[in-house]
């Protein structure tokens, strides 16, 4: 009889202490310290695969400007890494000011989408190193087109779980505009997909869309 007791007493205080680990609050500053810190990183190996031109081929002034005319693509590619991923920084930050707190699922959508964002420096050098491919680009555009899918995902959610918001400030209206906004830079990287079998590795170009839609929204 103690036996059963004290089983169901120990039961008891493991479900106290589940129960108890649950109702902790979820830290928002460290995700947001998270985010940061791996598009940081993200940037850092962006320029890293960048290739130095072979020195035996270069000899004067001019090989050296030739040879990094030569690079303009790999420059093309790097840039628009980069500036993505400043984007979705920038991004990131006015969703963290609409918040005043996390929980799991949202949480797990912002982790789901870094998983996405440490792919970014591979599908660029991807689409470098395997520039006669077809596929490698639109690898490339696939990345960013998940990315921004799951950030509209992460704003849908918020939209249907207003107590993680700032409610003086998180209105109808930021929600219409954050929603729009995903909506059409997910339609970018659709585009640069079909783009890439008329020009090629060009199609990286079309990301500067982005700033027009930034500026708009």
């Amino acid at each position: 009889m103690l036996k059963v007791l004290k089983k169901q007493e120990n039961n008891h205080e493991i479900r106290t202490k589940k129960n108890s680990d649950e109702s902790l609050p979820l830290s928002l500053h460290r995700t947001e310290a998270l985010f940061d810190g791996i598009l940081a990183i993200a940037m850092t190996l962006l320029v890293l695969d960048i290739e130095i031109p072979n020195h035996d081929s270069i000899m004067t002034s001019g090989d050296f400007l030739l040879a990094l005319g030569n690079m303009h693509l790999t420059f093309i590619k790097y840039f628009t890494s980069f500036f993505i991923l400043a984007s979705l920084w920038i991004a990131n930050n006015k969703e963290i000011y609409y918040l005043h707190k996390t929980n799991k699922v949202h949480m797990w959508l912002n982790l789901t989408c870094m998983f996405f964002i440490v792919l970014i420096p591979f599908t660029t050098s991807v689409q470098d190193d395997f520039s006669s491919i077809l596929f490698a680009p639109i690898l490339f555009h696939i990345n960013i087109f998940l990315i921004e899918f799951i950030s509209l995902l992460r704003w849908l959610y918020i939209r249907k779980n207003k107590d993680l918001t700032k409610k003086d400030i998180a209105t109808g209206a930021v929600f219409h505009k954050q929603i729009n906004r995903c909506l059409y830079l997910m339609i970018i990287p659709l585009l640069a997909v079909i783009a890439t079998f008329v020009i090629g590795e060009y199609s990286n170009l079309l990301y500067i869309l982005f700033f027009f839609v930034k500026r708009r929204f």
